[in-house]
């Protein structure tokens, strides 16, 4: 419990940044149905499915995976925050997507940037802003939309946490994450500085993460 509200309020927050939220909100106000892919803890509105692979009191499906557990064209819209860099076999996931998706229903997909690894269960990709357009492009997605979710100073404050948590921990592995946990809240303030760096021209270059809304 302490953890999890670790992450959810210090270190992992950015999943509730204001440009988050205002995307999401469009997206879940736009459909009857939406999917929420790989949803953890989170509950973003009455109409949405919680999908995960493993039991929590906001998910509403445990799935297998790979096989989505809906009929083809069953949602609106689906929702997927840091989910696909954990996923092994991308490709089959964003078939499945496809899959359950309405003709012309949107695909919202958030992933990170400049944020270090992070296993859940696994971490196996990171994509600019130009690689996740032309990632999508290339499958036949139309891009709808794209952004930054979070800016530089989360993505130092992120890459700060690590540095120092692996630095001390490097004689005594043990302490890694209490070090971790230390540095998350002591470094906190770096994140308000974030705001200033999501603007102008040049804020893609070491963005957190990025968000792209695309359509099949």
């Amino acid at each position: 419990m302490i953890r999890r509200a670790l992450v959810r309020f210090f270190y992992a927050d950015h999943n509730d940044s204001p440009m988050v939220r205002r995307k999401l909100a469009a997206i879940v106000a736009g459909g009857e149905r939406v999917l929420n892919f790989g949803s953890g803890y989170t509950r973003l509105a009455p109409n949405v499915v919680n999908l995960d692979l493993a039991p929590d009191v906001n998910v509403d499906v445990v799935y297998d995976g790979r096989n989505i557990p809906f009929p083809d064209g069953h949602f609106d819209a689906v929702v997927s925050q840091e989910v696909l860099e954990h996923v092994e076999d991308i490709e089959y996931s964003l078939v499945e997507i496809a899959r359950v998706l309405k003709p012309g229903g949107l695909f919202y997909c958030q992933m990170p940037f400049i944020l270090g690894y992070h296993s859940g269960p696994e971490d196996y990709r990171r994509f600019t802003h130009i690689g996740m357009q032309d990632f999508f492009t290339r499958r036949g997605w139309q891009v709808q939309d794209w952004g930054v979710t979070v800016g530089a100073a989360v993505a130092l404050y992120r890459i700060a946490v690590e540095f120092f948590a692996v630095l001390l921990s490097a004689p005594l592995p043990r302490i890694y994450k209490p070090m971790k946990g230390l540095f998350a809240v002591l470094l906190f303030p770096l994140k308000w500085l974030d705001p200033l760096t999501r603007g102008g021209a040049n804020r893609h270059r070491v963005a957190g993460g990025f968000y792209v809304v695309v359509a099949k």
